[in-house]
């Protein structure tokens, strides 16, 4: 596997240290990523993390820890543009209710990589989604 998206949870498990507890195949992904400098997080990610910092369910460091994390050579941010915002459509809004997952889902999809989730995305992704 070349690379992946991380999903916000498996980001906010890589920073905890608890992904592999959680679920080795992610974490084996994920190492598998690190080693060819090929982790995607979309913006999504952080957009779902500002909403769990501004109603209080994170504190505000988890935004900067994130930040640098992913300033390392192996990560990309993928922005939200047009064939992301297109590609949500291929993920049903009754299945995915949140639209920061369905805009993680659809960064997958629209860079043709594996989701590494463990959210409702698994099931809406199938074969494309690991966990």
């Amino acid at each position: 596997m070349a690379g992946v998206v991380a999903d916000t949870h498996a980001l906010l498990w890589m920073l905890d240290g608890t992904l592999p507890d959680r679920s080795r195949n992610a974490a084996r992904s994920i190492a598998e990523a690190l080693g060819a400098s090929a982790v995607h997080v979309s913006i999504g990610s952080f957009l779902d993390l500002r909403y769990l910092v501004d109603s209080g369910r994170r504190p505000a460091q988890v935004i900067e820890d994130a930040r640098s994390i992913v300033d390392g050579d192996a990560f990309t941010v993928v922005p939200l543009d047009l064939k992301v915002i297109d590609a949500m459509a291929a993920i049903s809004r009754d299945a995915v209710p949140d639209p920061f997952d369905r805009i993680i889902g659809a960064t997958a999809l629209t860079t043709d990589l594996p989701l590494v989730t463990a959210e409702r995305l698994h099931a809406a992704l199938g074969e494309r989604a690991v966990w």
